[in-house]
């Protein structure tokens, strides 16, 4: 009845503005009721159909007003009807005027809909607008968006993938341009790690999938980047948990790290012992390193380990001893394989390329000086002297490395999870990380200036051993200096007192002498 009485007016002049805008909003409801409603059925992103149908929602909340006001008109309803029931064009335009912003914001969000999480942060974009009741109606939008794709995050969570084309992980690969605004690279890492985990484990318990279901539930929409973090945080932990509890007995733990300790900290002593003997064979047998001798070095490597380690050239420095195992800067690349990647984290495995770098710079340098030591006979007294000095102080160092820190610390972390009736993931996870630290602390690698003058020390023994001792006062002085900081900050490094107990053991030097060690007697 109200299209019919406009058209009759559409042919005056005065009336033709109102008119005219009575006819683009009318124009554009049918367009847009064609688009959404097609959307909603057919197209392949169930974000876009789920927001398509709540357009459809709002057109018809939108037919449902201009009902309202043709029955208003017939009532004779004062706040439409004038006197003489006249009914004025500008009151109609005032009463359908704020529909012309949405329904236009409409039709721009039709073109293109490409896939779900493109048009979620399109929402997203334009949620903060000027006008009230379209900024209200994006709000909504969004919201339905989110949730539509909160439940394809709980699908991963639970089988541990998906098919829908608007999911960012393809095969086990991040696609960045299905990643949401709100979703950070290191939250899309993280949900990468949680669905690979439950695809290998094949199902969740019952139990589990609900406390997932609630975690995911309590997110609030629309999603914040740190709400949905905290989320996936504790998705993951429950899941580490659970899944350490069922796969990895204890025993199983405590063989990995024996693993790890054993090759990472050079432990076994026939892995240490090939790794360095090939390492000098390739530096003597070329001018240049390159790859294929830096993977000779590695076959000692075991393969019953649950790492898959290699080693690779680096251009960027990663440790102040990376380039005395080959000459140059090397760095270790390490893959996690499952499930180990639910016991260490990458950052942890760092740590054990520093401890190894470090380790291993020691056992070359060791093994050069042994070398020339075999040798004495041919050299000067004074240059066997240099050489029993070094050698001594070397064999403390290397005593104090895997006995007082390594196995010591190994074998008190393996009593204390041992000693607990209940096995409790998260207590290894917290009591490893505790040890890691201690080994780091005491083998001097948190303490740039204790690294430096050991990198210097092992570098000099380098050159020491390459030209038969003709720099061994150089070599003492750091020794000395090392032992002298050593001395002084005892009290910080637990295990310190038992290198120092080495040396003295010797009667080369005692921290309790206040003379120079090194001093020659006159």
């Amino acid at each position: 009845m109200l299209h019919d009485r406009l058209l009759t007016l559409a042919g005056f002049s005065a009336e033709n503005t109102s008119v005219g805008q009575f006819h683009h909003l009318a124009e554009i409801h049918r367009q847009l009721r064609l688009i959404f409603s097609k959307v909603s059925d057919s197209h392949q992103s169930v974000i876009v159909q789920r927001v398509a149908s709540e357009i459809l929602q709002f057109l018809a909340t939108f037919v449902e007003e201009i009902l309202s006001i043709e029955r208003s008109i017939l009532n004779q309803e004062l706040s439409i009807v004038g006197a003489n029931g006249i009914v004025a064009l500008a009151r109609l335009s005032a009463l359908l005027s704020p529909w012309c912003p949405i329904l236009e914001y409409f039709h721009r969000l039709a073109s293109p809909l490409t896939n779900g999480v493109d048009l979620l942060n399109r929402l997203r974009h334009d949620k903060d607008t000027g006008n009230r009741d379209l900024g209200e109606i994006i709000a909504t939008l969004l919201v339905r968006a989110e949730e539509t794709w909160l439940s394809l995050m709980a699908e991963i969570v639970l089988e541990g993938n998906s098919e829908n084309p608007d999911w960012f992980v393809k095969e086990e690969m991040i696609v960045d341009a299905l990643v949401p605004d709100c979703i950070s690279k290191e939250t899309a890492s993280t949900i990468l790690l949680i669905g690979c985990t439950v695809t290998r484990l094949q199902h969740l318990s019952s139990n589990l999938e609900s406390k997932h279901l609630q975690i995911i539930s309590e997110i609030q929409c629309p999603i914040a980047a740190h709400d949905i973090k905290r989320a996936i945080d504790r998705i993951q932990n429950s899941i580490h948990q659970n899944m350490l509890q069922n796969i990895f007995s204890k025993e199983n733990v405590i063989h990995l790290l024996e693993d790890i300790k054993r090759t990472m900290l050079l432990a076994d002593a026939q892995f240490a012992t090939g790794l360095v003997e090939q390492a000098l064979v390739e530096r003597e047998s070329c001018d240049t390193i390159e790859q294929r001798h830096i993977d000779s070095v590695m076959t000692h490597f075991p393969d019953d380990s649950g790492l898959r380690v290699r080693l690779l050239l680096s251009n960027k420095k990663l440790s102040l001893f990376q380039d005395l195992l080959l000459g140059v800067d090397v760095h270790i690349e390490c893959q996690l394989l499952w499930p180990v990647d639910l016991i260490l984290t990458q950052t942890e495995i760092d740590e054990y390329n520093i401890l190894w770098f470090f380790i291993t710079a020691v056992r070359i340098a060791r093994s050069r000086i042994h070398g020339i030591w075999l040798e004495r006979s041919r050299l000067s007294r004074e240059v066997c002297g240099s050489i029993a000095f070094v050698n001594f102080f070397l064999d403390c160092l290397w005593g104090y490395i895997q006995i007082d820190v390594i196995e010591c610390s190994y074998t008190d972390f393996f009593a204390k999870i041992g000693s607990t009736d209940s096995y409790e993931p998260s207590m290894v996870k917290r009591e490893h990380s505790t040890l890691l630290n201690s080994l780091l602390g005491n083998l001097f690698q948190r303490s740039n200036n204790d690294s430096q003058l050991l990198r210097t020390i092992l570098a000099d023994i380098e050159f020491f051993a390459r030209d038969n001792g003709s720099n061994g006062a150089a070599v003492k002085q750091s020794i000395e200096l090392l032992v002298h900081n050593a001395a002084k900050f005892s009290d910080d490094l637990v295990k310190i007192d038992m290198l120092l107990m080495r040396l003295d053991g010797g009667f080369w030097f005692t921290k309790r002498k206040t003379q120079n060690p090194f001093a020659k007697n006159e």
